[in-house]
């Protein structure tokens, strides 16, 4: 008895840490689908950016570099 006693709290403890795991796993995913989608988002602002100030520096100075 004391012995099957010992083996369910040793199930409930793996099962607990599974739970904690995954959890982990999944909050971490979803952080990292986050970080990408802000990475992305932000090069396309850069893009924007460089563009403009390419039109501004070609109405300003008549720049037409490359």
């Amino acid at each position: 008895l004391h012995l099957s006693l010992r083996r369910q709290r040793q199930m409930c403890i793996r099962d607990r840490l599974e739970d904690t795991l995954t959890q982990f796993m999944q909050v971490s995913i979803s952080n990292h689908k986050s970080t990408e989608s802000t990475i992305k988002n932000l090069e396309v602002q850069v893009g924007q950016l460089a563009k403009e100030l390419r039109r501004s520096l070609m109405g300003i100075y008549g720049y037409h570099g490359a």
